[in-house]
């Protein structure tokens, strides 16, 4: 374990620039998901509902 590999600047920048990319566009797409299941939740309780039963939900 002598030998200690000194990073690469660019390789650095890249991971971080990937890292950040990476971390938007998963909020953004957790943002996404999140309101489509909120839609598709207030579009199944709302059939259930009108249904009269609580069958939909089990």
């Amino acid at each position: 374990m002598g030998e200690t590999v000194q990073p690469n600047h660019a390789d650095t920048l890249k991971t971080l620039l990937i890292a950040g990319l990476t971390q938007i566009l998963g909020k953004a797409g957790f943002g996404l998901i999140y309101c489509w299941v909120r839609r598709r939740a207030e579009f199944w309780s709302n059939r259930a509902r009108k249904m009269g039963s609580k069958e939909w939900m089990g």
